[in-house]
C-alpha cells in the first residue's frame, strides 16, 4: 500500500507543471485502479486526474492551449486566433469545408442530393429544393435545381382520412374562424364520409378537448378533425391519462390545419418616428389590454426582429465580417476581442455540496470517469434543480473546471452609439446575449443594473443557458432598448404603456398597409401531456397538422440533464411526459420560437415521423429522462425505467435551427436509450447535428440520415456529437440486473458533412463508449477518441478529407477497451508541397518517442486493412510515449508495418473523383 502512495507523491509532483495524457493509464495499469478495498488508491487516482487533465485545458477561459498535446483541443480552431471571435475568418465561402479542393467537394455536395432525393424526394417537394439551396450546389458549384426530381409535397388525401377516422369511435369536428366555406363547409355538406360521422361540432381546439376529456370509454377513441385555417390555441391544451386514444388530424385535400400559440392583434397605426432625412419609418399602435408582453411578432406570419444592437436577423447565419468592416457595420455580434472592455469577475458562491459514489463504479473502463459525482447549490443555484456535474468536486475532460459566468460588463466608450440615448433599458426589460469563449454556447442576461458612469452593465437573472462556464464573455449583443429599434422589420413592446413600436420596412413615409397582420407570441407550450407510468397518458396521434407561433424560452428555468456540456429547459412547444404510444406524423412545425418538441421522463415507443420542421428557436427534439433521487438530487440509479426509450425518429426533415439558443440541435438526447434515428435530412444549425450527453443506457441506432452545415456559428462538434462523463446504473443491456455497462451503439449508412467549423462528422468526445461506426460517407470524417473514451471501433466506412487529414486520433485508452479503425478508406485531401508536410495518417501512444519502436502494443488501437490516399502515396503514423516530457516520434506507415502493426493497409496516390463516388454509392446502397 505504501508503495502506491510513495508512487502516487512522486508522480503528482512531475505532473505539477507537466501532466501526461496516459498518466491514469499508467497508473491504472500499475497498480490495478481503484477499488472498494484501495481507497488510497483511489485518492491518488483523483489527485492525478487533476493534475493530467489541467495540461489540456485552459482552466481560466475553458479553452485549449496552443501547442497542447491532443490533436482534436476543444476550440483549437478558434484558440490560434483569440478564445472567441469570427468563426470562419480563413475560409472564403464556409459551407465549404477548408482546404478541400472544389473538384472534389462539389461531386461530394452533387452526390448528398441524390441521396436526399432518394430518403425524402418523392415527399417533400420544396422541402427538398431546400436541401439543394443549403448545398449551395447552384452558387458553388453551377449545379442547377430541377424541379421535376420531386414530386409535389405530400397532401393527405381523402382515402388515408377515411382510414384514419374508421379506426375511432367517436368524430369531433372543430372549425377555424378564418376557414372558408367553400374548402371546409362544402366538403361536408357534400355528403363525404366525414358529414355521416361527426358527433359534434366546435369553433375552438381547447372547447373540443375539454369536452373529450369527460367522455366514457366507449366513446374512444377520438378524432378531433380540424378545418383549414388557423385555430388559436389561447391557452395551453393540457393532456392527461383520460385524454387517451385521441388523434388530431387535419381535412384531407388541403394543407395542414395549423394550431397556433399567437393572438391576432388588433391595431391602428401611427407615426411615431418617421424621417424621410433619417429613413426612420417608426410606427406605433396601443395594444394594451390584449396582451401583457410580446417577445416574439409575426408580421404576415413572419418573424420580425427584437430590436437589437447590432442589427442582425436571427434567422440569417451568424457569419463573420466582410473583410475591412468594423463590427459596427453590420457584424452580426459585437466582436469581444476587437472591442475594448473587460468583464466583471463571477459572483462568489458558498461551496456546493457534492453527492458523489464510489460504488458502483467502472475504473475498470474509464479511469477518468470512473465514479457518478454531482453538485448542488454554489453556483449551480441558477439551474432548476439546482444541480450539475460542473458544480461537482470532479469535472474533468476538456476545458474542466467549475461552473461560473461573469458577472457583469464594462464596456468600451464607443461600444454602443446609441448609449448616451438610452432613457430606462432596465425598465425595458434589455437582455445582453453572450457567446461562451470558444463559441460552446451563448448565455442570456437580463440587465441587473446600468452605471453609466462607468459604463459598466451588471447582470441579473440568467446565465444558465449552457452547463460550462467561464470568467469571461465572449462576442456579444443586446436586445430589447428601445433606442436600439433603428433598422427595419425591428419591433419594441414597452411593458409600460402596452404600446408596440414596428419598424415598418418600407420607404419613410409609406404607411403599414390594413392588410397586414401581427400577431403576438402568446403560448410557451402549445400541448402539455403529462403521465405517468403508473397512469400514462396513451394513444395520442397527430396527423397532418401544422404547429406555429410559440414563444421564447430561453430565460426560463433550465437544467442540467447530465454530464454533457448542455442545459435546457424541460419544456416544448410540445410537450410529452408519461406516454406510451405518442405518434406525430406528417405535420409541420414551423417558427417555433422556443424548443419544438420534447419527450421527458417515462415515454415508450413513440413516433416522430415524416414532419418538417423549420426555423426553430432553441432546438427540435428532445429526450430527457429522470433518475432516482440520491441524497436530495438526480443520482445514479436509472433502473426505475423513467426515461424515454424505444422512440423512433423517421424521416423527417429538419433545418434552421437555434436562431434564439445557440446550444441547440434537431436532436438531442440525455438519460435515453434504445432510440431509432433513420432516414432522417437534418440541415443548417449553429451546433451538432445530433447530440448525446451522456451513455446511459445506450442501443441508439443511427442509420440512412443525411446530416451537413453544423457547427455555422461555433466551434468543435460536428453533425454527431457525444460525451460520457458520468457513469449511469440501467438494465438495458441485461435485463433484471443493474448494470453500468450500456448497450452498443450503432452508427451506420449515414452521409454526414463536416462543414463550416465542425471538428469531424462523429466527434466522440470526453469519454464516449460504446459505438460501432461503419459503412457511412464521411466528408470531412476521421475517427476520434480523448479524455478516456474507449471502447469505439469504426470500419467499412469512407473518410474524404479529414480535418488536418488525421484519418485517426486517439488518446490512450485501457488494454480491455481499446480503439478499432479497419477496412476504412481514407483521402488526405489538404494542400501539402512534398510528402513530408502531409499530415499523419495516424496518432496514436505506446512507442519510444525517439525511435518510434512500440513499447506497449496494448496501448495502440486495432489498425487493418485501411486504404489511404493522398497526393504522394506516402502515409504517416504518428506516435506518442507514455512518459514525460511525451515526445512523439513520426514514422512512415511502412516503418510502423515493419514492427508488425497496421496490416494490410495500403497508402496509393489519388484515384479519380468518379471512382470514389462509385464507392460512396456502394456504401451506401445507392444505385
Amino acid at each position: 500500500m505504501w508503495n502506491c502512495i510513495v508512487f502516487g507523491v512522486v508522480l503528482l509532483v512531475q505532473l505539477s507543471s507537466s501532466a501526461s495524457p496516459v498518466c491514469l493509464s499508467a497508473l491504472v495499469k500499475a497498480y490495478g485502479g481503484p477499488s472498494p478495498v484501495a481507497p488510497v488508491k483511489q485518492a491518488v487516482y483523483f489527485a492525478c486526474a487533476s493534475k493530467v487533465f489541467k495540461h489540456w485545458t485552459n482552466v481560466a477561459r475553458g479553452g485549449c492551449q496552443r501547442g497542447d498535446l491532443i490533436s482534436f483541443c476543444h476550440g483549437q480552431e478558434t484558440a490560434d486566433r483569440g478564445a472567441s471571435g469570427p468563426p470562419h475568418p480563413n475560409i472564403l465561402n464556409p459551407g465549404i469545408s477548408g482546404g478541400i479542393p472544389r473538384e472534389w467537394d462539389c461531386p461530394i455536395r452533387k452526390l448528398a442530393f441524390e441521396y436526399a432525393v432518394q430518403l425524402q424526394g418523392d415527399t417533400r417537394g420544396d422541402g427538398i429544393k431546400a436541401v439543394h439551396d443549403a448545398l449551395q450546389l447552384d452558387t458553388d458549384c453551377g449545379h442547377k435545381y430541377d424541379s421535376s426530381r420531386a414530386a409535389p409535397k405530400n397532401i393527405l388525401t381523402e382515402r388515408e382520412f377515411m382510414e384514419v377516422l374508421n379506426e375511432h369511435v367517436t368524430v369531433v369536428y372543430v372549425r377555424a374562424p378564418d376557414s372558408t366555406t367553400d374548402d371546409n363547409q362544402s366538403y361536408l355538406r357534400r355528403g363525404t364520409y366525414l358529414s355521416s360521422r361527426i358527433d359534434q361540432q366546435f369553433t375552438s381546439v381547447n372547447d373540443a378537448v375539454r369536452h373529450i376529456g369527460h367522455l366514457p370509454g366507449s366513446k374512444r377513441p377520438v378524432a378531433i378533425v380540424l378545418s383549414e385555417g388557423n385555430h388559436i390555441i389561447r391557452d395551453t391544451i393540457e393532456l392527461s391519462q383520460r385524454h387517451s386514444n385521441i388523434t388530431f388530424i387535419s381535412l384531407p385535400g388541403n394543407g395542414p390545419a395549423t394550431m397556433s400559440g399567437a393572438i391576432p392583434l388588433k391595431v391602428s397605426w401611427k407615426p411615431f418616428d418617421v424621417n424621410t432625412s433619417t429613413g426612420s419609418n417608426v410606427y406605433v399602435a396601443d395594444v394594451h389590454g390584449q396582451v401583457d408582453y410580446i417577445d416574439g411578432l409575426r408580421v404576415n406570419g413572419q418573424r420580425a426582429i427584437r430590436c437589437r444592437y447590432p442589427n442582425s436577423n436571427p434567422e440569417d447565419v451568424q457569419d463573420t465580417c466582410d473583410t475591412g468592416k468594423t463590427s459596427k457595420e453590420g457584424c452580426p455580434y459585437i466582436m469581444a476581442y476587437q472591442e475594448p472592455q473587460n468583464w466583471t469577475a463571477p459572483t462568489t458562491y458558498a461551496p456546493p455540496r457534492t453527492v458523489a459514489r464510489d460504488m458502483p463504479n467502472r475504473f475498470d473502463v474509464s479511469p477518468q470517469f470512473g465514479t457518478y459525482n454531482i453538485g448542488v447549490g454554489g453556483a449551480c443555484a441558477v439551474y432548476t434543480p439546482p444541480e450539475s456535474y460542473w458544480c461537482s468536486n470532479h469535472t474533468s475532460g476538456g476545458g474542466a473546471f467549475t461552473f461560473r459566468t461573469p458577472s457583469g460588463l464594462h464596456y468600451a466608450i464607443d461600444a454602443f452609439p446609441n448609449a448616451h440615448r438610452w432613457s430606462d433599458p432596465i425598465g425595458d426589460g434589455a437582455i445582453i446575449n453572450i457567446w461562451r469563449p470558444s463559441r460552446w454556447s451563448n448565455w442570456m442576461f437580463q440587465w441587473g443594473s446600468l452605471d453609466r458612469d462607468n459604463r459598466t452593465i451588471s447582470f441579473g437573472h440568467g446565465g444558465f443557458q449552457g452547463a460550462r462556464g467561464s470568467d469571461e464573455g465572449g462576442d456579444f449583443f443586446i436586445e430589447n432598448v428601445r433606442e436600439e429599434l433603428d433598422a427595419p422589420g425591428e419591433f419594441f413592446f414597452d411593458r409600460r404603456t402596452g404600446q408596440l413600436f414596428y419598424f415598418h420596412n418600407a420607404s419613410a413615409g409609406v404607411p403599414i398597409d390594413p392588410s397586414v397582420t401581427f400577431e403576438a407570441t402568446k403560448l410557451k407550450t402549445i400541448f402539455h401531456a403529462v403521465g405517468n407510468q403508473s397512469h400514462p397518458v396513451q394513444n395520442v396521434k397527430f396527423v397532418h397538422t401544422r404547429f406555429a407561433g410559440a414563444r421564447i424560452q430561453y430565460m426560463d428555468p433550465h437544467g442540467v440533464p447530465s454530464g454533457g456540456d448542455w442545459a435546457l429547459q424541460r419544456d416544448a412547444a410540445l410537450f410529452f411526459e408519461g406516454t406510451e404510444g405518442l405518434n406525430i406524423s406528417s405535420c409541420v412545425f414551423e417558427r417555433l420560437d422556443g424548443n419544438a418538441l420534447m419527450v421527458s421522463g417515462y415515454t415508450r415507443d413513440a413516433v416522430i415521423a415524416y414532419n418538417e420542421f423549420s426555423y426553430i428557436g432553441d432546438s427540435v427534439i428532445t429526450s430527457w429522462g429522470y433518475t432516482k433521487m440520491d441524497n436530495g438530487a438526480q443520482g445514479i440509479d436509472g433502473t426505475d425505467g423513467n426515461h424515454p426509450r424505444g422512440t423512433k425518429i423517421l424521416y423527417n426533415l429538419v433545418h434552421d435551427n437555434g436562431h434564439y439558443s445557440k446550444q441547440a440541435s434537431p436532436y438531442f438526447q440525455a438519460k435515453t436509450a434504445q432510440t431509432l434515428l433513420e432516414g432522417n435530412i437534418f440541415f443548417n444549425g449553429p451546433r451538432a447535428g445530433i447530440n448525446f450527453n451522456d451513455g446511459f443506457g445506450g442501443g441508439h441506432v443511427l442509420r440512412k440520415n443525411l446530416v451537413f452545415n453544423f457547427c455555422r456559428e461555433s466551434s468543435d462538434h460536428g453533425p454527431f456529437n457525444s460525451w460520457d462523463r458520468v457513469p449511469f446504473l440501467t438494465d438495458v443491456a441485461t435485463p433484471g440486473t443493474p448494470s453500468l455497462t450500456p448497450l452498443y451503439n450503432e452508427i451506420y449508412s449515414n452521409f454526414f458533412i463536416a462543414n463550416y467549423e465542425s471538428s469531424m462528422c462523429v466527434d466522440n468526445d470526453d469519454g464516449s463508449a460504446y459505438y460501432k461506426i461503419h459503412d457511412n460517407v464521411c466528408h470531412g470524417g476521421g475517427h476520434k477518441s480523448d479524455f478516456a473514451g474507449h471502447s469505439k471501433s469504426t470500419y467499412n466506412s469512407l473518410e474524404i478529407g479529414p480535418k488536418r487529414d488525421a484519418c485517426i486520433s486517439v488518446q490512450p485508452s485501457l488494454d480491455n477497451v481499446r480503439e478499432g479503425y479497419w477496412n476504412n478508406t481514407c483521402l488526405q485531401l489538404l494542400p501539402v508541397q512534398n510528402a513530408t508536410g502531409q499530415g499523419p495518417y495516424a496518432t496514436v501512444n505506446g512507442c519510444n518517442g525517439t525511435t518510434g519502436a512500440v513499447q506497449d502494443p496494448k496501448a495502440l488501437p486495432v489498425m487493418h486493412a485501411n486504404t489511404i490516399y493522398n497526393a504522394f502515396g506516402q502515409a504517416y503514423v504518428q506516435c506518442v510515449q507514455a512518459t514525460p516530457p511525451f515526445p512523439r516520434a513520426t514514422m512512415t506507415l511502412q516503418e510502423f508495418q515493419a514492427q508488425g502493426y497496421e496490416g494490410g493497409t495500403r497508402v496509393e496516390k489519388l484515384p479519380t473523383v468518379d471512382s470514389i463516388i462509385r464507392l460512396a454509392k456502394t456504401t451506401l446502397g445507392m444505385p
